[in-house]
């Protein structure tokens, strides 16, 4: 009676579902990455125009060669270049120039399809369609933000180092080009090239300059080679010293911190000689002298130095290249935040992160950068005459009538600890008479000494958890 309906019903949801599907996998085939339609897009002069392509959910990629774009009624497609890695097309952008935005409200439109996939008995290609409004503000260009990556800091004869400039960015995404001088007179313009450094007493220093067409910044690595010694001289042993981690924490850019650093040769043989050379992988963290030459048992004293140049968190990698007869190189991490922050600096995140330390001890950061002991540990509530009630607590409140929490007393009395640990001890004592009186009593009955023995025992080393934990 119900059959056909139903068969109806069937038919229309089966055939619903891929036109459903197809529809959803449209809005994977595209994402606008510039302009925002938040807030005011910076006209420096012109406006950069940034897409990536995706894939639908069976794995069809876009077809770059679909793509279409207009800018206020007007095709901009031939605006744009290929993004990706010289094999696949990834995305597509344009720097687009005035006249063809308004200073105020504009309305961009996106076109793609897939490449042809099967469906059912055919082939098929699916359209996506992004449409945006964005604001475009008249502001100045922003400098680029320069970072030169070298993945070995030490040269070893005939072995190639490579760079990266390609972590480099720009606060309004224009597009960035790049030029490396190895300092050995040779040159690149290559985002990741590879450098072979010949036999330079010192090393290098490789400095990489990246231009977004109308500012410039800088950034630079040392190169470094194992020293030699003198003729005659036995290679000495390497001990590095600090009095603590290399964490010079906030710095107000533009202002400098230092922190001591020592090095010493530990080799007392009187034919002992430690050469050794230092850098740095990022220009704002320096440390000098960058050459030291010790005798048997001499130290030198280096200065280890922060001069952030922009607000935000930065690190180092320090090198030491030792003609050492224990170690021949050393790394050593450095980190400051460019800024007014307590502590290291903020997290970026929302809520305090929880860690342990070296010493297995529970450490809290807040997202201000503000660390503070995480105290997990749980408590037994007292009675003012110091007798615990039994309840756990972490706080006052969770203490019944007048008893309070050790962990609130303690952190409000300390001056007052010391003179309460002769108290403590008579009540740990007492207390553990009367555990003891209470439980032989118990276990009087019992005829079998070892038997009772033990239990005694065993009852004590619980029953006495209390009293202890109450001192």
């Amino acid at each position: 009676m119900f059959r056909a309906p139903l068969l109806a019903l069937l038919l229309i949801t089966a055939l619903a579902a891929p036109a459903g599907a197809a529809r959803a996998d449209r809005k994977n085939l595209i994402k606008v990455i510039s302009p925002s339609v938040s807030g005011g897009v910076p006209a420096h002069p012109f406006v950069n125009v940034i897409v990536s392509f995706g894939r639908m959910s069976n794995g069809t990629a876009a077809d770059p060669a679909s793509f279409r774009a207009r800018l206020n009624g007007r095709n901009i497609t031939k605006l744009f270049a290929d993004v990706g890695d010289g094999t696949t097309v990834t995305g597509k952008r344009a720097a687009v120039d005035s006249p063809l935005f308004h200073e105020g409200k504009n309305r961009l439109r996106f076109e793609l399809r897939s490449l042809p996939f099967k469906s059912g008995h055919h082939m098929r290609a699916v359209r996506d369609v992004d449409q945006l409004r964005f604001k475009a503000v008249s502001a100045p260009n922003q400098p680029p933000h320069a970072q030169a990556i070298a993945f070995d800091t030490v040269a070893l004869p005939g072995v190639p180092i490579q760079f990266d400039a390609t972590q480099s960015t720009d606060p309004e995404l224009d597009n960035l080009t790049y030029h490396w001088d190895f300092g050995d007179g040779t040159t690149s313009d290559e985002g990741q090239p590879s450098h072979v450094f010949g036999d330079q007493a010192g090393g290098f220093t490789v400095q990489l300059t990246v231009s977004d067409g109308q500012a410039t910044a800088t950034d630079q690595v040392q190169i470094l080679e194992k020293p030699k010694i003198c003729d005659g001289c036995t290679p000495g042993t390497l001990h590095v010293e600090a009095p603590g981690p290399l964490e010079f924490h906030a710095v107000a850019p533009g202002a400098t911190a230092t922190l001591p650093l020592v090095l010493r040769n530990t080799d007392a043989t009187p034919t002992s000689q430690l050469h050794a050379r230092v850098g740095s992988d990022n220009g704002t963290f320096t440390i000098a002298p960058a050459d030291v030459t010790l005798g048997p048992g001499e130290q030198a004293d280096l200065t280890v130095t922060f001069t952030p140049s922009a607000t935000r968190h930065q690190s180092a990698f320090l090198t030491i290249v030792a003609s050492a007869s224990n170690r021949s190189v050393v790394r050593l991490l450095a980190h400051g935040f460019g800024g007014t922050a307590p502590g290291t600096g903020p997290t970026l995140a929302a809520d305090p992160l929880f860690y342990l330390d070296a010493q297995g001890n529970p450490t809290g950061i807040l997202p201000n950068g503000l660390s503070f002991f995480a105290d997990n540990r749980l408590h037994t509530c007292v009675t003012p005459d110091g007798l615990p009630t039994g309840d756990v607590c972490v706080k006052d409140s969770d203490c019944a009538g007048a008893a309070t929490c050790p962990a609130m007393a303690q952190k409000a009395n300390a001056p007052m600890q010391a003179a309460d640990a002769e108290h403590r001890s008579r009540l740990i004592a007492r207390c553990s008479r009367i555990m003891k009186w209470t439980i032989e009593a118990a276990v009087l009955p019992m005829r079998q000494p070892p038997v009772r023995n033990r239990v005694i025992t065993t009852m004590m080393a619980i029953c006495i958890v209390p009293c202890v934990a109450t001192a």
